[in-house]
């Protein structure tokens, strides 16, 4: 969910969550997949995770997120986590399609999407009031097989 900048904290409750999603077996509700991209020091600069969507007769697709370290993109990293994700549905599930949402003011992730052969599927005019703007929430998804 996004979040204004000051507010951007995980709760308990929210890590708590996503915690019991990446122990919870690919093909079982809830279940969760993340990567992590560590700089040279082994700092986090990256990651990218995949997730059950909540409703069970959406079993033949899944949710992404994913997020690389502001100072650091446009240097290929975001379609290096795509590619990895992608790689590990195709071997490991039974999974169609890849679905996200993403901000209307990120043009970047859009673009990168979009270049990864994700398509726009439905802009949700003004659904977030960030930071004092307004923006649209754009869905987007890409058949995998």
């Amino acid at each position: 969910m996004p979040l204004a900048r000051a507010n951007s904290v995980v709760t308990e409750q929210k890590a708590a969550t996503f915690y019991r999603g990446l122990s919870t077996p690919y093909n079982q509700a809830g279940w969760r997949k993340m990567w992590l991209c560590h700089g040279d020091a082994g700092q986090i600069i990256g990651h990218i995770d995949l997730r059950a969507h909540s409703e069970p007769t959406s079993a033949k697709r899944c949710l992404l997120g994913m997020g690389v370290q502001r100072d650091l993109r446009h240097i290929g990293l975001g379609k290096v986590l795509l590619a990895h994700a992608e790689s590990w549905l195709l071997k490991t599930t039974s999974i169609n399609w890849i679905d996200l949402q993403v901000l209307s003011g990120n043009l970047p992730a859009i673009r990168l999407y979009q270049s990864s052969n994700f398509v726009i599927t439905e802009e949700k005019s003004d659904v977030f009031q960030l930071d004092g703007h307004e923006f649209s929430e754009i869905n987007m998804s890409k058949k995998i097989r």
